[in-house]
């Protein structure tokens, strides 16, 4: 198991997500909508700011950044 990042305040992280064998999972505009609509639940409950994000067909790419003394979901400070 990796180990956890140290979450510095005010800092933007880099995010990203593949699927296993390049499998395309959101090749679909129904599954990009329902990613879309999951990360801004993820957003509001996590109390961070999404500044950028892309979604492809086999992969996602995240630039969040925390606010206050917020972590990023599955990070501790």
């Amino acid at each position: 198991m990796r180990t956890l990042r140290t979450i510095q305040p005010g800092a933007i992280y880099h995010i990203t997500a593949r699927a296993n064998h390049k499998e395309k999972v959101l090749k679909s505009p129904i599954a990009k909508d329902l990613f879309v609509d999951t990360l801004q639940k993820m957003r509001r409950k996590h109390d961070c700011d999404v500044v950028d994000f892309v979604v492809m067909d086999n992969h996602i790419r995240l630039l969040l950044q925390p606010r206050g003394d917020s972590s990023l979901p599955g990070y501790s400070m």
